[in-house]
């Protein structure tokens, strides 16, 4: 589990690098046409994460989002790290889904890009329409953490909880 932790930091660290690299090149900010393309792929992953196409998809919006200037998303340990170590089957594709939703949040609510908590909320509740998603195609694909989520939004806590977990991955990275 650790050594997967480990692996996925260092993909993190390498996307970082490669967005500071490519962003030293001069590229622009996201145009109006590609957050509303950004949206629309976003929404469809969200509701058919396992699509024939969602791989790509995926793909084509994690080089976006680290091209662009204008948007910035981490990934805080404190608040997916259970996913990050489990094995469940879809942890990569829901990891990915949290980055995804938290740009699109930042697109949506550019008033709040230096919000991470709100990021992060923003990105978990996009991972958990994908994890819907998935469980209406296999019903069997539970995971015990995303179902801790699921009934923490179901009581209304699961805000507070990001928040809290957000503070300790930003007290942490110091």
């Amino acid at each position: 589990m650790k050594r997967y932790a480990l692996f996925v930091s260092s993909i993190v660290v390498v996307l970082l690098l490669a967005a500071h690299c490519v962003r030293a090149g001069g590229r622009g900010p996201s145009t109006p046409e590609e957050r509303a393309y950004a949206r629309k792929i976003a929404a469809d992953l969200e509701a058919n994460p396992l699509g024939k196409r969602a791989k790509e998809e995926r793909k084509a919006m994690l080089v976006f989002i680290i091209q662009i200037p204008d948007v910035s998303v981490t990934v805080c340990d404190e608040v997916v790290g259970p996913l990050i170590d489990s094995s469940y089957t879809y942890r990569s594709e829901l990891m990915t889904q949290t980055m995804i939703s938290a740009a699109v949040f930042v697109f949506d609510h550019p008033g709040e890009a230096n919000n991470e908590p709100a990021k992060q909320l923003a990105g978990v509740r996009g991972m958990l329409r994908a994890y819907r998603s998935i469980l209406e195609k296999r019903p069997r694909a539970h995971s015990d953490f995303l179902d801790r989520l699921f009934a923490m939004d179901a009581k209304g806590s699961l805000e507070r909880w990001v928040k809290e977990q957000t503070g300790k991955c930003m007290k942490n990275n110091r």
